[in-house]
């Protein structure tokens, strides 16, 4: 169906019955405008399913990591706390002032991230040298991986395969988190 409306939107359809988001990949240029719509399509559907995927998985292992600390642990405590508020007055506002649950998020996705990492073609047009060790030429393919940075002990200390919502990178206890760059 999608790929039926694709080939529609390229054929010139009546853009009032086009999402925006076809709308915008009828006029594209480049690489995908020239795709067929099946291709379109996949693509779509495969960020669609990653788009809900991956955020149903991170909750999910940050409600393994909690579990893990035991029904008595402050942080436990704390989030449980927050749920039972944003349950009886779900909201913006509400979840704005889940500072643990934010926490408990951020520590999880630290731990366990999703992204592989970057993938990056050189394009310096001498190529360089990458921590002062690894000489990469203009064309070369290099990819950064996240867990790397996320489970250094340079960066997160010695606990740093720990799960602690606590850390001050998160921002002080009851304050919105907001981790390091």
């Amino acid at each position: 169906r999608l790929a039926a409306a694709i080939a529609c939107a390229e054929r010139g359809a009546d853009p009032a019955t086009l999402g925006s988001w076809l709308r915008a990949a009828a006029t594209l240029p480049g690489e995908l405008a020239r795709r067929p719509s099946a291709q379109v399509a996949e693509l779509a559907i495969g960020l669609l399913f990653a788009s809900h995927k991956n955020p149903s998985i991170g909750a999910a292992q940050t409600l393994c990591a909690l579990l893990e600390l035991g029904d008595t642990h402050p942080t436990v405590r704390a989030a449980h706390a927050e749920a039972s508020r944003l349950a009886a007055s779900p909201g913006a506002e509400a979840l704005a002032g889940c500072h643990t649950i934010q926490r408990c998020v951020l520590e999880t996705l630290r731990l366990c991230a999703h992204a592989i990492g970057a993938v990056r073609t050189v394009v310096a047009p001498g190529g360089f040298v990458l921590a002062g060790r690894y000489w990469v030429a203009r064309g070369e393919t290099i990819a950064l991986a996240h867990v790397a940075v996320h489970r250094s002990t340079e960066v997160w200390g010695a606990d740093a395969d720990a799960f602690r919502p606590s850390r001050p990178e998160y921002g002080e206890a009851g304050a919105p988190a907001s981790p390091p760059h």
